[in-house]
């Protein structure tokens, strides 16, 4: 048998069909390096504190070649630091974190490619053997700062602007060469690469195939729904999802309320939130519906006819875009995702607003005439030719 090319992948959490957004486009990754005859061996970095929580909700990422993957965990802790120390550690995680010892094995293995991804990944690499090196940066910490900060903020304001121009000129000192450095997102590679006097790649996310497969199984609950079901959900943990959940509360709910009288809908929140914003929100209107963490997600996109984020956050790419269309879900989202994802505005399903106002208007005319079953094979089309890991993941393992 002809000796298959080796290669390591390093990221946060074990691979695994239910989590972060994260471990969801490693799986899309390491999937395709097996189907491009790689022999692959993942290494999962895995917070101490995490671990029992990790074991409970994982289902166990399966794939064809499978029986070419490797998984090895490595665990951490965070550690506190101050001063200078501190602030570096917003964006990378490596300089504050007490790693367990490694493999012995896996360090005495050469490999003729090694992907990490992220911060604290991207600090352990050098401690492999590796003809190439690939670095995927993580979401910039400066941006995430400036942009979650209240408009009056200036303290945040002004410490997302440091850490905006100070983070790139860190990794351009810090990168081991000769290596290739990618990171997710049009505007963020550009500003990158400005800063860094290199070239950075600009990718998309790697969504696996079981996001497409499952939604091919159930492709028909749709047409047998009665009236509208909108959604919006994913972890609900990180700060793009904090802002979408306050602009449902101030503008969207209200709006669809008044909008949709005479035609049933619902809108199903996806995702882990504290009793008081459940029991805030159905005192609100009884057409909201908390889910909870599902199974599947891609279960629930497939149930669904509209998909929202209204949140203006131009931080990042957003995979649960991804996963929306590939269920066939008409997206309508803040105009601010396209910085990022400029392609987005290509696609005849997906509706950009560059405000809540705007959202009147695309309501209306999917109420008047609106072709849903048209429109699912838009999504579908767009995702394959944009998004599917067989196309996304190209660049990092052809």
């Amino acid at each position: 048998m002809k000796n298959l090319r080796k290669l390591l992948v390093i990221s946060n959490e074990q691979l695994m069909c239910v989590g972060s957004a994260g471990t969801t486009v490693m799986c899309g990754l390491v999937e395709e390096a097996l189907s491009n005859k790689w022999d692959v061996t993942h290494l999962a970095l895995i917070e101490k504190s995490s671990e029992e929580v990790s074991a409970q909700k994982s289902e166990k990422f399966r794939c064809q070649n499978d029986e070419n993957l490797e998984e090895h965990f490595v665990f951490y802790e965070k550690q506190p630091v101050s001063g200078f120390k501190k602030l570096v550690a917003s964006f990378d995680a490596h300089v504050a974190s007490h790693i367990d010892q490694l493999s012995k094995s896996l360090l005495s293995n050469h490999f003729d490619r090694v992907i990490a991804f992220d911060s604290l990944a991207i600090g352990l690499a050098p401690n492999f053997k590796g003809e190439d090196r690939y670095y995927i940066l993580g979401d910039p910490a400066g941006w995430k700062i400036f942009h979650s900060a209240m408009f009056f903020d200036f303290r945040h304001k002004i410490l997302g602007l440091i850490l905006m121009m100070f983070e790139p000129l860190y990794w351009r000192l810090k990168l081991v060469r000769p290596s290739k450095v990618f990171i997710f997102g049009a505007m963020h590679c550009k500003f990158f690469s400005r800063f860094m006097k290199a070239k950075i790649t600009d990718i998309r996310p790697f969504m696996p195939r079981f996001v497409m497969t499952y939604n091919l199984q159930i492709e028909n609950l749709r047409k047998d729904r009665k009236g509208l079901s909108f959604v919006f959900g994913g972890t609900l943990e990180g700060t793009a999802s904090k802002i979408s959940l306050k602009e449902l509360e101030l503008n969207y709910l209200p709006m669809l309320e008044s909008a949709i009288v005479n035609r049933e809908f619902e809108l199903k929140v996806i995702g882990e939130v504290d009793r008081h914003t459940v029991d805030y929100f159905s005192n609100m209107s009884d057409k909201i519906k908390f889910t909870g963490v599902v199974q599947s997600f891609e279960a629930e996109l497939s149930k669904s006819h509209i998909f929202l984020l209204p949140g203006n956050y131009p931080v990042g790419v957003r995979t649960r875009v991804c996963s929306a269309l590939a269920a066939g879900c008409v997206v309508i989202a803040d105009r601010a995702i396209t910085i990022n994802m400029p392609e987005l505005s290509l696609c005849g399903s997906v509706f950009l607003m560059n405000d809540y106002a705007e959202f009147s208007e695309v309501l209306n005319e999917m109420l008047i005439d609106f072709d849903f079953e048209v429109s699912e094979l838009v999504s579908k089309n767009f995702f394959m030719r944009h998004y599917a890991a067989e196309v996304s993941a190209q660049t990092l393992i052809s």
